[in-house]
């Protein structure tokens, strides 16, 4: 019997902060750099009373320019999830493109990854502007509620069946166009209240052997 091949339209869009990295690498920062109002912001966005778009870019735009270094050296201590790079490897083996869609820092995104950025078709991240005092947040393609619509951009690819990887409620609205999700339990707690179906995972070994369980190889 003939191996089921994943659909040609078929591309996997996934989160970086607390899915491709083990811990919240953007909050981590937030709390080395500026603890006080990263608490205080945070407690805000859980609660509802900011959007995202508002806390994170207030967050981002705290920070002065001349720490940009130490975001650099904070991220090389950033760990990947443990079988990211087997997935990338099963995913080209198919011909199945990865796109990297963060509402982080694209300069955090790209100094963990490495090498590995070569392998990801597209990194959608926030962009920094270092040349004032502070950084400033830079973002074309917002919500407004999200510094980075992630949604929006799922939508801008020729795609009719995405795969969504994520972990929290960044991830939400790009998971309701997906016509697969797989979520750690924090996203996944949102998308049963929306009623919206999804695969548990802990790593991307558990990723790829759903995947191989629908498309083989």
């Amino acid at each position: 019997m003939a191996q089921p091949q994943p659909p040609c339209s078929c591309m996997v869009f996934t989160d970086f902060d607390g899915t491709i990295t083990d811990t919240e690498t953007l909050m981590g920062l937030m709390m080395e750099l500026i603890p006080h109002k990263a608490q205080t912001l945070g407690e805000k966005l859980f609660n509802g009373k900011i959007t995202l778009r508002q806390g994170v870019r207030e967050l981002i735009e705290s920070i002065e320019s001349d720490k940009y270094g130490f975001i650099v050296e904070y991220s090389k201590t950033c760990r990947i999830r443990q079988g990211f790079g087997e997935l990338l490897d099963y995913l080209d083996s198919l011909g199945v493109p990865l796109v990297v869609v963060s509402g982080g820092l694209k300069v955090m995104v790209e100094t963990v990854l490495g090498p590995l950025v070569s392998r990801c078709k597209d990194i959608w991240a926030v962009d920094l502007d270092i040349d004032g005092p502070f950084l400033k947040a830079i973002s074309p393609l917002q919500s407004q509620t999200e510094l980075v619509d992630k949604r929006r951009i799922l939508s801008g690819y020729s795609c009719k069946e995405p795969v969504v990887i994520g972990d929290g409620i960044t991830d939400i609205q790009m998971a309701k166009a997906a016509s697969l999700v797989f979520a750690r339990k924090r996203l996944g707690r949102h998308l049963d209240r929306e009623n919206i179906s999804y695969l548990l995972w802990r790593d991307f070994f558990d990723v790829q052997k759903a995947l191989q369980e629908r498309w083989g190889g």
